[in-house]
């Protein structure tokens, strides 16, 4: 049987998890432009519980910079739900304060 090519993408929380620090960060730079792309790309990441390296430094600068983004009504709620649900069940760390802030 001859070899064919996996063209499906991976889940999302499968994707998150593979992100490293500089694919991370460039996500986050494009946000100073309101790259829309980068910024559904952030709101999934920061809906996931991802726990890879330097993940939770990366969703505190996206919160930060998505406050002066233009986000839609349907990301900011996914954007509240998602953060709302980690702080109901205590699974928050210490840059934390950003995402609430976004919220707020």
């Amino acid at each position: 049987m001859p070899y064919r090519k996996n063209t499906r993408q991976l889940p999302a929380a499968s994707f998150v998890e593979q992100l490293d620090k500089d694919q991370l960060h460039q996500r986050a730079d494009r946000l100073l432009v309101d790259d829309h792309e980068a910024l559904e790309q952030c709101v999934v990441f920061l809906e996931s519980d991802s726990r890879g390296l330097w993940h939770n430094r990366a969703r505190a600068l996206m919160a930060r910079r998505l406050k002066h983004c233009t986000v839609s009504t349907q990301q900011k709620s996914r954007l509240c739900t998602a953060i709302l649900q980690q702080l109901c069940a205590g699974n928050f760390t210490e840059q934390f304060k950003d995402q609430l802030r976004l919220v707020l």
